[in-house]
């Protein structure tokens, strides 16, 4: 599944960096086939952390120095708030860069929040299990890329035929 490695590259990820993977890592092959082997095949290290225990995942971000999240963007706001609870500076104690954010919506507000609590950058993918990725922003933040693996038509929702550019569909 090229595009979430795609998507990755897009939003800043480079090889060398080191990733901490917060997905499910359960029966969906999300976590495990598409994000991990999106990050290795960029050359990222992965810590494959999955989601809760949020004290340890704090420890691991400051004492491994993770560099890229890839995640919910709620559950990254709770790694926030228990490493403040902590005591820790989020930019001083944790070297997080870059984040790429799906399964759930972004509000701008929470984006804007958290990319000024860590000092880094925040892009968003939207995917399904069995496809993979269908979209991911870029450092430009300008709308939505498509995967140069996947085929995309718009169509009219009344009559199945295509639209043109620009048209709702």
């Amino acid at each position: 599944e090229l595009g979430w490695a795609e998507g990755m590259v897009a939003a800043g990820f480079r090889p060398g960096d080191m990733a901490v993977n917060t997905f499910s890592y359960h029966m969906v092959p999300f976590a495990l086939q598409m994000i991990d082997n999106s990050l290795h095949r960029i050359g990222c290290i992965t810590i494959p952390a999955g989601i809760g225990n949020t004290e340890q995942q704090v420890n691991i971000l400051k004492t491994l120095k993770a560099n890229v999240y890839c995640g919910t963007a709620s559950f990254l706001l709770n790694i926030a708030e228990k490493a403040e609870e902590m005591g820790l500076d989020l930019k001083k104690d944790i070297n997080l860069k870059v984040g790429l954010v799906a399964t759930e919506m972004l509000p701008e507000s929470l984006r804007s929040k958290l990319e000024q609590k860590f000092e880094m950058i925040i892009r968003q993918g939207y995917g399904t299990a069995d496809i993979g990725c269908l979209g991911y922003e870029c450092l430009k933040k300008n709308g939505m890329h498509v995967p140069d693996d996947k085929i995309v038509e718009i169509v009219d929702p009344s009559t199945g035929k295509q639209v043109g550019p620009g048209k709702t569909g």
